[in-house]
């Protein structure tokens, strides 16, 4: 069920943010919180805790941010 207000997600992207969650798997209802970008690969995040290839996404997200546009990660 999606409660009838706007997440921070929301109240971000309007602002002009990229966002993205990468690291963190604890965001219900998923449907609630539309980040640009998301890690889909939960075990290297809650099993395995990989920061090397969490620090390859978080770099990949970054560079592909247009210059001067905030984000928020």
């Amino acid at each position: 069920m999606i409660l009838p207000l706007n997440s921070f997600c929301y109240e971000l992207k309007k602002n002009g943010y990229r966002t993205a969650l990468i690291g963190k798997s604890h965001f219900e209802p998923r449907e609630q919180f539309q980040f640009d970008y998301y890690n889909e690969d939960l075990q290297r995040v809650i099993r395995d805790r990989d920061v090397l290839w969490m620090n390859e996404r978080a770099s990949e997200f970054m560079d592909s941010t247009p210059t001067g546009q905030p984000f928020f990660l």
